[in-house]
Parts: C-alpha cells; sequence; structure tokens
C-alpha cells in the first residue's frame, strides 16, 4: 500500500513539475516539425544536399535530402526553442546554400508541410523521361555540355553514348576539364558513381554504348561468399549486356552501408568478397590493383574504387554457429567433475497494461522510440491518433508529460 502511494505522489509532483515547465513557457519551447517535397522546376527529385533553416543569417536546424523529400522519420527536421523565445520569428529556407524563397513563421508544437522548387543547377543534366545522348567530341569520345559534371538519371533512362562509340569502347569527357562525372539514379539518392574525367569506357560485344544508372535491388539471390549471406543493399550499374570496364578506376558510393562489399560478375551466380582494401584517406581513396578493385568505409558509407561495373551489394557475416556442449562428468568412482557455467538468461519485466498505453511500438519499454512517435505525430488531431495518451483527441505537452512520467527506457 506505501509503494503504491508513494509512486502516486511521485508521479503527481512529477507531472505538476512538467506542466509549468513547458505549459508556462518557463524553460525549451515545443519544437516545430517541418517536412514535404525537395524538387527542380523541371520535376526532377532533389536526390542530395540539405534542407538548411535560418532566422536571419543564423542557422538553426537543417536535415538531409533523399529522394526528393526531407524531414520524414527517421530524419525529422525540427527547430527546436531552446530559450523560449522563437515563437512568431520567420524561418527561411534554402537547400544548401541556394534560397528557395520560402519562409514560414515558428510557432511552438506545430507541424508544417513546405514543399520546395528550385532551379536547375546549371552542373547538371537530366534524363526526365528521355535518355541523356552525350554528344560526340570526335571519334571515339563523348562530351558533356560545357559546365555539366552531373548526371541524373531514373530507373528507366540511360546515359547514350553510342554517338561516339567506336567499335565497342568509348571515351567520356566531362563539361568541366579534370572534373569527374557524377551519374546517380533521382530514385535511388544513396548511390552514385562517380567517372574521372577522360575515362575510356569498353563493353561487351555488341554493347549499344548505353549506361544506366545504379538500379535498387538486382540481381536477387546469388550464392554468397563462405561465412556471409548477401546483405540489404544490392545494386546493378553500367549494362545488362555485360560487364563494362575502365581504363581508369571508377567510384561507387554506397550510403549507408558498412562492413564487408562484395560483386556479383556478369552471367554468375556467385558473389565474389571484395577483400582489397583501399589506400586512405577516404575522401580520395588509393587505386585498386589493375583490373581489380578496393572499398574502404569511413564509418557510415562505403566506397567501392573499381575498373568494371557489374552488381555490387553490401555482405553480412553470417553469425558464428553456438559452441557444442560440454560432456558431462561420468558416475562413479569419485572421477572429477565437469564444471559447467550456467547459462544466465535476462528477464524483462513486463509492462502492466496502464504502462503498455505509452509503449508505441510494442518493445515493453517506454523510451525514446516511443519519444520519436510522439515528436512524429506531435500537433496532430484525431479520435485516434498515435501518441495522445490522455486521450482529449491532440498530441501535445500533457502526452509529452505522461511519457516522462511512465518513462522506463
Amino acid at each position: 500500500m506505501k509503494t503504491t502511494s508513494l509512486k502516486i505522489v511521485t508521479a503527481t509532483v512529477f507531472l505538476g513539475f512538467l506542466i509549468p515547465v513547458i505549459a508556462f513557457a518557463q524553460g525549451p519551447g515545443i519544437p516545430h516539425k517541418f517536412f514535404g517535397t525537395a524538387t527542380y522546376t523541371n520535376g526532377s527529385n532533389i536526390t542530395s544536399g540539405s534542407v538548411i533553416v535560418k532566422i536571419g543569417t543564423t542557422q538553426v536546424a537543417s536535415e538531409s535530402i533523399s529522394s526528393g523529400k526531407y524531414g520524414y522519420n527517421p530524419d525529422l527536421l525540427f527547430v527546436t526553442d531552446p530559450d523560449n523565445n522563437r515563437t512568431g520569428s520567420i524561418l527561411k529556407f534554402f537547400i544548401d546554400s541556394v534560397d528557395t524563397g520560402a519562409t514560414a513563421v515558428f510557432a511552438n508544437g506545430e507541424h508544417t508541410e513546405l514543399n520546395f522548387t528550385t532551379a536547375v543547377p546549371s552542373d547538371t543534366v537530366f534524363g526526365n523521361g528521355a535518355d541523356v545522348s552525350v554528344t560526340s567530341a570526335g571519334a571515339g569520345s563523348v562530351s558533356l555540355p560545357a559546365g555539366a559534371t552531373n548526371v541524373v538519371l531514373n530507373d528507366t533512362t540511360v546515359m547514350n553514348l553510342s554517338s561516339g562509340l567506336s567499335g565497342r569502347a568509348v571515351t567520356l569527357n566531362s563539361g568541366v576539364s579534370g572534373t569527374p562525372i557524377v551519374l546517380t539514379n533521382s530514385a535511388l539518392s544513396s548511390v552514385s558513381a562517380s567517372f574521372p574525367d577522360g575515362t575510356k569506357i569498353t563493353g561487351p560485344s555488341g554493347w549499344d554504348g548505353k549506361v544506366t544508372p545504379p538500379v535498387s535491388g538486382t540481381p536477387s539471390g546469388g550464392s554468397a561468399p563462405a561465412g556471409y549471406s548477401v546483405g540489404s543493399t544490392v545494386v546493378s550499374v553500367g549494362s545488362p549486356d555485360g560487364t563494362l570496364t575502365f581504363d581508369k578506376p571508377v567510384t561507387l558510393v554506397l550510403t549507408g552501408v558498412t562492413g564487408a562489399v562484395g560483386y556479383r560478375p556478369s552471367g554468375s551466380d556467385t558473389w565474389v568478397r571484395i577483400t582489397n582494401v583501399c589506400a586512405s584517406p577516404y575522401a580520395t581513396p588509393g587505386n585498386p590493383p589493375a583490373n581489380s578493385e578496393c572499398s574502404i568505409s569511413d564509418g557510415t558509407n562505403t566506397k567501392i574504387v573499381t575498373y568494371h561495373f557489374t552488381s555490387f551489394g553490401s555482405l553480412a557475416a553470417n553469425p558464428a554457429p553456438a559452441p557444442a556442449p560440454a560432456p558431462s562428468g561420468g558416475g562413479g568412482g569419485g572421477g572429477g567433475t565437469t564444471n559447467t557455467t550456467p547459462t544466465v538468461t535476462p528477464t524483462v519485466t513486463a509492462l502492466t497494461a496502464a504502462q503498455k498505453v505509452y509503449d508505441t511500438n510494442n518493445d515493453n519499454h517506454i523510451d525514446v522510440l516511443d519519444f520519436n512517435s510522439l515528436m512524429v505525430h506531435w500537433g496532430e488531431k484525431g479520435a485516434t491518433v498515435v501518441a495522445d495518451f490522455d486521450g482529449n483527441g491532440t498530441v501535445d505537452v500533457f502526452d509529452f508529460n505522461l511519457l516522462m512520467v511512465h518513462w522506463t527506457a
């Protein structure tokens, strides 16, 4: 009885403490959440960069853009109010250094959809429903338009180099001398391919001069190297006709991939682990052995430097097999005994029915994941909205307070 009373008193005091702090502006204010799309005026998705938020000339928030969107879970964009003095402030929005012209008024606890459109950058050529045909610069070579260094395609478009094709080869020149050409897929912002200026590309017999961007999820399956399984990131790049090879190493960036990586040769069902490690630094990795490949990671992303294009992907190490149990000691005769250490399974205290209300992801903990859910739905209204713990039809400061009272971590 005393324990129950103590919990009630503690919760009441805690709740009474939190409400004045948050609701009556004596501490940090509730953040303002933003989300939406980021596209160019030609309709193409912006596939890289960040949304930057400023008050005056001061940056107050930023979040990355992925596949033409920003501010979606798990990469939420919150403008915070650390000193509770930003209400009514005018927020200005930039994509990297480009002013989008969009503004918003900061309000505690609001969530706002804001869609951005900016001019097509002069250094980028888009395949917007049509292939990018690169103009011949003479026998055996092609060049991007002057000033262009980026080619953005999609799953159904290609970079067509056939105008300069000589036999099975063509040299690809950048629109800026000495600057690499970066090839991306607007539907797959996590992968890019970078060709050094003046790279000679040689295709298989019958190659039509077309280069596909990185495409996700193909081919599926295949036999992984011993001790590994094929990971969740698999991309094909180059040509469906077979392997493309280069006279200069080309760099493939796999964002969010760490650990072992490999490739699946064209026409093969067996993956090959890339064991060569590129020389540091990560920003400008060293070249692999001739006609081979190497990889390097910065702990967050991985670069594969290669002389050929085919299918590449992450490899997941298989868990080590459990050790065989030690044999039990024989009976009688005062023989030696085998010491064994019992396996201790940690116990997890189940949440009560009352606590389960606050466990939004049903993992038997009331923790930061539930807090994230609260923030994602902050300000939403409705009869069954997620994280409306007090049932008043709005996700607000009172739900935040209740979550803190029942926090279990």
